[in-house]
Formats: structure tokens, C-alpha cells, sequence
């Protein structure tokens, strides 16, 4: 396919200034963009003689601070900002190469390559700093991430691709399409302590905690189909039509049984340092510690890939209990 036109605006605006005088500030902006691209098909397919073919965009940009001066030693700031988006129409432009083969089931019609997309992200934040006299500061932070990129077709049917001639001919649904869903929560506290003996010491130390919640599912249109050996699909097939022997066949060549779960992981940090002035003579002695947790499917969701005194997924003969695969790491 080829490109025949863009066309791309966008707008903005931007708010900030004062609340309570000396005390609570606040900024704010939103910038919406509409994105539209032409596509055309190659010549020779069918589908060159509908001329242009539209991809719709729509991003709602913002983001926006809230700043609290409670007093002249401790200041709060909260933070938002994200991009959820969405489209709409040819999202593939694959889709204008469909030919339809007689005797080719599934709909012809351009509209099964059409789908519709929600993705982006929305994100939030807080910090906190403190000052407890001249010889202690505080410093804690919260952050929440969360994304998505979810398509949905327009035409809920199996896809049929014949490969019985070249080019292909492909009809029905869109076939494959992805999904994913991502969470990221971080939390942390930081802590100086400036103390006097033998020399001067500045004494950091914290700890930054990360959960991080990432599924990513690939789906495929059409509604479920029973397999061969009795089993359900939670979702429609790909079909390939072929032929051997003079005999035309359908071969189903993707197909889902389950849906995907998520991985979850844990990251975990610890700090001390002390910054030592003694004289001309600096040094930083200092120790640190991580740790990072992953988990995989939990025993019953899905086919039992880790077991009981397993070193590695697939190991053993599966006839101890199962257990969610999992890694650890840790470092000094």
C-alpha cells in the first residue's frame, strides 16, 4: 500500500498560577492531536479502486502539577500526566491486499481488515521533601503507571487466507491482534543525617520498592471453535485454505486455548553511604543492595510449566505439585 495523504493538527493549552498566595501553586496542560494518513492499494488489487482508505488517531495528551508549601521546610508535589489514545479504520494497511478467491468463505468486504484501537498511558505521582532542622532531610516518593494497548476488530469472523494461488487471497476477519496491559506502582524514602565526629559525615541511606503487574495477549477474531481432539478455543482460528492431490482442505494453523496471564516481578533497593570529610581527606564508604522477583502463571491458571524441586521450567516428570515459575536475583 501507499501513502497518499496526512493530514495532522493539533491544539494546546496551558493554565498555571497560584492558589493560596506563598502556599499552593498549580499548572495544568492539554494537548489534543488528530492524526488521519491515506493509504491506496498496489495496483493490480481489487481494492485500488475504492481510491483512499483512512487511518484515524486521536491522542488526548495532559498533564497537570499541584505544588503545597505547607511551610518553608516541607513541600508536597503531585503530579498527572498520560496520553490515552484511540484510531479508528484501516489500522493495517496489509488490509488492501486482500483478494477474494472464488469459493473463499468469510465476507470479501474491505471493513473486515478495519479495527478499532484504544492504547496510551495515565500516570501519577507524589513527592514529599522535608527539612527537620540543619542536620536531617527526608525525601519520600509514590508513582502509579498504568498502559494499555487493546485493538478491536470491526468484523468478528475467522480469518481465511487461500494460499492455493499467488498473491494470496485473504477474507473474513483481521485475524491476529494483540493486547496488552501494564501496571508499574514505585514507592521509595530517602533519608540524610549530617552528624560531626572525627571529621564531618553525610549520612544517606533509602529504599526504593518497584511492583511491575505486564500481560501481553495475542487474540485472534471469530468466535470459538472446537478442535480436533475435543478441546474449545476461547477465541477464533486462522485458516489456511490448500489443496493436495487435487483435494481442497482447511488447515486451522493458530488457535488459543487459554488466555494469557500476567508476569508479575518485584524489584527491591537498599542504600547506606557515608560522605566523610576529615580534613583534605574525602572518602565514601558505602553498601547497596538488590533484589528482583519474577512469577509467571499461577498453578491451576495454566498448562504447569514449573514443579516442586524443578531447576528450570519443564523439568521433572510433572507428578510433583506445581508451582508458579518464578526467578530471583539478588546482588550486593
Amino acid at each position: 500500500a501507499n501513502t497518499t495523504g496526512v493530514d495532522n493538527h493539533d491544539a494546546g493549552i496551558s493554565l498555571g498560577g497560584r492558589i493560596v498566595p506563598d502556599r499552593l501553586f498549580f499548572f495544568g496542560t492539554y494537548n489534543p492531536q488528530w492524526q488521519s494518513r491515506t493509504f491506496i492499494a498496489p495496483p493490480g488489487f481489487p481494492y485500488e479502486s475504492l481510491g483512499g482508505v483512512d487511518r484515524e488517531r486521536t491522542i488526548q495528551a495532559y498533564a497537570g502539577k499541584l505544588t503545597g508549601q505547607i511551610n518553608s521546610s516541607n513541600r508536597i508535589d503531585v503530579s498527572v500526566f498520560g496520553d490515552p489514545s484511540s484510531g479508528s479504520g484501516l489500522q493495517r494497511f496489509t488490509g488492501l491486499r486482500r483478494i477474494a478467491n472464488p469459493g473463499v468463505p468469510g465476507t470479501a468486504a474491505i471493513e473486515g481488515a478495519f479495527s478499532e484501537l484504544e492504547y496510551g498511558s495515565n500516570n501519577q505521582s507524589v513527592r514529599y521533601d522535608g527539612v527537620f532542622g540543619s542536620r536531617w532531610l527526608l525525601e519520600a516518593n509514590l508513582a502509579n503507571s498504568l498502559q494499555n494497548f487493546d485493538e478491536i476488530p470491526t468484523v468478528n469472523d475467522v480469518r481465511f487466507r487461500d494460499v492455493r494461488s499467488v498473491p494470496f487471497g485473504e477474507t473474513g476477519g483481521l485475524g491476529s491482534y494483540e493486547r496488552t496491559d501494564g501496571k508499574n506502582l514505585q514507592y521509595g524514602l530517602k533519608s540524610t543525617h549530617i552528624l560531626n565526629g572525627g571529621g564531618t559525615h553525610e549520612i544517606r541511606y533509602g529504599v526504593q520498592v518497584e511492583n511491575i503487574e505486564f500481560t501481553r495477549d495475542f487474540q485472534y477474531s471469530g468466535t470459538p471453535t472446537r478442535t480436533g481432539d475435543g478441546q474449545t478455543l476461547t477465541t477464533g482460528p486462522l485458516v489456511d485454505i490448500r489443496s493436495a492431490g487435487g483435494v481442497t482442505y482447511y488447515r486451522a494453523t493458530r488457535g488459543k486455548l487459554q488466555d494469557a496471564f500476567p508476569t508479575l516481578q518485584d524489584y527491591t533497593s537498599f542504600f547506606i553511604q557515608d560522605t566523610w570529610q576529615a580534613g583534605r581527606l574525602t572518602l565514601r564508604p558505602g553498601v547497596r543492595y538488590e533484589r528482583q522477583y519474577l512469577e509467571g502463571i499461577e498453578p491451576g491458571l495454566g498448562p504447569e510449566l514449573c514443579f516442586e524441586g524443578g531447576t528450570r521450567p519443564g523439568a521433572g516428570d510433572g507428578t510433583r505439585a506445581g508451582i508458579a515459575c518464578n526467578f530471583t536475583w539478588n546482588n550486593w
